[in-house]
């Protein structure tokens, strides 16, 4: 296994936060993203709830925002081959597109079966 030093860990880290600061300036998507989920995630941690379930509210919010990641380095990279219309194209956006959709969907399924579950045992 390769000697990991600080040096190379702090530029993987350098580049994570490269790679995240770009995605906001450039994606509408992921900034939004950003916004509905930050105060998502600060109101998992204040509320008074087990750990476990506070987990289980924060993970989905992760989740969204390395799909939205993931499918902006898939439409980079299709880009970067080529802007002209190709339909593999189109497939590759389409398909990352619905990782973030479905991605989506799952969040608001947990946080409303938690809640439901937190406020139905009140």
């Amino acid at each position: 296994m390769k000697n990991m030093s600080f040096t190379h860990l702090y530029g993987n880290l350098k580049n994570a936060l490269s790679g995240l600061k770009e995605t906001y300036q450039t994606q509408c998507s992921f900034r939004t993203e950003i916004c509905l989920g930050f105060p998502l995630f600060l109101t998992a941690l204040l509320m008074p709830i087990n750990a476990l379930d506070k987990v289980l509210l924060i993970f989905p919010i992760f989740f969204v925002w390395a799909c939205e990641l993931i499918n902006t380095a898939v439409e980079t990279t299709v880009d970067r081959i080529s802007k002209d219309w190709n339909p593999l194209s189109k497939r590759a956006k389409d398909i990352s597109s619905a990782l973030v959709f479905i991605a989506l969907i799952q969040a608001v399924f947990i946080w409303a079966f938690i809640l439901w579950h937190i406020f139905a045992n009140a």
